[in-house]
Formats: structure tokens, C-alpha cells, sequence
């Protein structure tokens, strides 16, 4: 009897992934090809059983930075968020850059009040903006991803919605060229010019700590 259990449960497993795979497999294949309607059919269908990276290809698809689709800033925020909430680094990033930048619904609002669709100013983002930023901006730079890392420590340097802080800063920027980032290296020969000594040698120690730790 165990055995049949056993063969059921495979049977199953393999018909659900099937399916799986090959939704998003055939959504990367006509994305590839600039066939964005057959992509987005195949992503929703990938996305219906769970498929993380379908998720984030319609969010991608919807990205208002996106050329040659219809976009969508909420549209593609709701699906970066999906995605997110399950562990994915790049639509965790994504995300993150669009509340930095002010497209959450709220501040896109405040930033039509004078009927002009635009990105919003600085000066029109609003707190919870920056706040959701931050947060998944921590996430995928925490999971690994250098532009997350980047901009991350860009916004602790620029004190962009949140308080400066050039420890954090330099500790994010240094992980970053540890990912390979030329910018963040550059940024770091500018940024040791505000700072101490002693802040430099305490940001320089947690970041190899936290290198260290990942």
C-alpha cells in the first residue's frame, strides 16, 4: 500500500510541475521574442501555481521603466510584491526602487494634484514610501544582490527619506564591491573623504563581519 501512496504522490508532483515549468519556460521564450501578450498568458498561468519568477516577469512586464508594453506602475508593484513576500531577490529590488523612486499608489496621487503624470519630486514622496523602500531594498541586498546593496547604501548617504548614516553607508557599499560593484567603489573614495577615521575602521569592520557571516 505505501508503495501505491508513493506512486500517486510522484504522479501527481510531476503532473503540477509540468505545467509549471513549461508556462514560464514558453512566457521567457516569447518575452525573448517581444511577444509580450503570449508572455504575460504564460506568466499569469506559471504565477497561478505558485511560480515565483512568473510572478516577477509580470511585474517586469508592467514596470513603468519597461519600453514596448503598457505600463503599469501598480499593476507591476502588486506583482514584484507577490513575488517578494515569497524570498525573490530581484522583485524584492524592483520593489524597493519603486517606492524609492514614488510610484506607490499614494504618492503618485500626490504627484497628479496638479494633473501632470509624472515620477514623483523628492519633496512628494511620502514617509511610508521611503520606509517600504527601505525595507526590501535590506532584503534583497541581505540575499545578496549588488544593485540592491548599491542603492541601499545610496540612500543612507543621501539621507534620501531616512536619516543619513555614512557607517551604514560605507558597510553597504563595501559588500557591494564584494559583488562585484564598480560604482560602489567609487562611491567609497568620495564617502571616506565626510567620514572619521574611526567611523571608516568601525564600517570597514562590520562589513567584513557581515561578508564573513554570508
Amino acid at each position: 500500500m505505501a508503495w501505491r501512496i508513493f506512486l500517486l504522490t510522484m504522479l501527481m508532483s510531476s503532473w503540477v510541475l509540468k505545467p509549471l515549468v513549461a508556462g514560464y519556460e514558453q512566457g521567457l521564450a516569447a518575452y525573448n521574442l517581444s511577444n509580450f501578450e503570449l508572455a504575460k498568458m504564460e506568466f499569469l498561468v506559471a504565477s497561478g501555481l505558485g511560480d515565483t519568477r512568473a510572478m516577477y516577469m509580470l511585474g517586469l512586464i508592467h514596470d513603468p521603466g519597461f519600453i514596448g508594453y503598457n505600463r503599469d506602475p501598480a499593476e507591476a508593484m502588486k506583482w514584484y510584491r507577490m513575488a517578494a513576500e515569497q524570498g525573490h531577490p530581484l522583485a524584492q529590488y524592483k520593489l524597493g526602487m519603486l517606492h524609492r523612486n514614488g510610484f506607490d499608489v499614494v504618492t503618485r496621487v500626490r504627484s497628479n494634484a496638479f494633473g501632470v503624470e509624472a515620477r514623483a519630486t523628492p519633496s512628494q514622496r511620502l514617509g511610508i514610501a521611503y520606509v517600504e523602500a527601505l525595507k526590501w531594498l535590506t532584503l534583497a541586498a541581505k540575499q545578496g544582490l549588488p544593485d540592491a546593496q548599491y542603492n541601499l547604501g545610496l540612500m543612507y548617504a543621501s539621507g534620501a527619506g531616512i536619516p543619513a548614516d555614512f557607517v551604514s553607508a560605507y558597510l553597504w557599499w563595501a559588500v557591494a564591491v564584494e559583488y562585484g560593484s564598480q560604482e560602489a567603489r567609487e562611491k567609497l573614495f568620495f564617502l571616506e573623504q565626510l567620514m572619521s577615521k574611526a567611523d571608516v575602521g568601525r564600517a570597514r569592520t562590520l562589513a567584513g563581519e557581515w561578508t564573513e557571516r554570508h
